[in-house]
């Protein structure tokens, strides 16, 4: 790990941390009430996204153009860091423009189904051509239909992370614990290089000065998701390790398109049903996110800790996922 770029990162997090308000009136970018499904008092800026790619790019130039290629460490070749860069900034300006413009769903769908397909032509090392679980001791090869099944995978996420960004810090705080979790099994510190302008983030997003937006949470979605699929592929995970890390958002995301398209909607249809917001109406928003990482924390450490017991931590998440839901539709009747 290189602490010449880990000063840089937090000096430069730490600069716009304090010059702020001025730089969210340059970019211009603001969320907006409209007292539907947006209910802060005052136009927010959408900044979120642009503290983490302008982290990217300070990570990608020490590491591309240094002789030290400290991303080695997680597993990149100096191509592949190119590649990861390249893919980032094309994701991150796409759903900028959503921020901006609100682009259609299939539209943006499609954009991403056709990005990731080239991203894995490009760096076939993140195809996932094999299905390992701790618990069983056959190992599925995909065969064929592996890049098929690592697309599918990386748009369920990529939606299920935008779609579970509604409330202060619940996203932000969930993409943290993920990258804590992959440093504390990977044992690599460079994962910090990622953390660090997420925590800047956090500080801004705590204060209500500044949401993540969905180029925030594309991009933290396909950075999590490649770092995932890299430790997968190395060994440092199994399958079921990726499905507590992700199972919640990922339920969320079955649910609401299971609804939606009951009453003829579009799957991806915006509204207030997440699970976020059912929690938020009847408790708040601190105790919604409490109980929403209390949940996810307590089922991953119990994977992490227990591994004998990864089966029952799966069984919890669907059983308490369920019960939420369930509980608060009845209160709410």
């Amino acid at each position: 790990m290189s602490t010449q770029v880990i000063f840089i990162l937090i000096l430069f997090n730490f600069i716009f941390f304090l010059n702020f308000s001025k730089i969210a009136k340059i970019f211009g970018i603001y969320d907006y009430p409209d007292k539907v499904r947006k209910f802060h008092k005052t136009p927010i800026p959408i900044l979120g996204g642009s503290i983490i790619f302008l982290s990217l790019i300070i990570i990608f130039i020490f590491s591309y153009f240094s002789n030290n290629n400290f991303l080695l460490e997680l597993g990149f070749n100096k191509k592949e860091i190119l590649y990861f860069f390249l893919f980032c900034a094309a994701i991150f300006s796409i759903y900028l423009v959503d921020d901006v413009k609100n682009l259609g769903p299939n539209f943006k769908l499609f954009l991403l189904f056709i990005l990731i397909i080239c991203y894995l032509i490009f760096d076939s090392s993140l195809i996932i051509k094999n299905l390992e679980f701790k618990f069983f001791k056959e190992i599925f090869f995909l065969g064929n239909f592996s890049i098929i099944f690592t697309v599918l995978c990386f748009l369920l996420f990529i939606n299920a992370l935008n779609m579970f960004d509604g409330i202060n810090l619940q996203c932000g705080s969930y993409s943290l614990f993920i990258l804590l979790i992959f440093l504390f099994l990977s044992k690599n510190i460079a994962i910090i290089y990622f953390i660090i302008p997420l925590i800047f983030f956090l500080l801004l997003n705590n204060s209500n000065k500044c949401f993540l937006g969905n180029s925030g949470s594309a991009l933290l979605a396909f950075i999590i998701s490649v770092l995932a699929i890299k430790f997968y592929n190395s060994g440092f995970l199994y399958a079921d390790d990726i499905f507590l890390l992700m199972c919640i958002p990922g339920y969320d995301l079955l649910r609401l398109a299971f609804v939606r398209l009951l009453h003829k909607k579009h799957p991806f249809y915006p509204d207030r049903n997440h699970i976020h917001h059912l929690l938020s109406k009847s408790y708040g928003n601190n105790i919604a996110i409490f109980l929403i990482i209390f949940l996810i924390s307590s089922i991953n450490l119990l994977n992490i800790f227990f591994k004998s017991l990864t089966i029952l931590a799966i069984f919890l998440s669907i059983f308490f996922y369920c019960s939420i839901i369930f509980y608060i539709k009845k209160i709410k009747k």
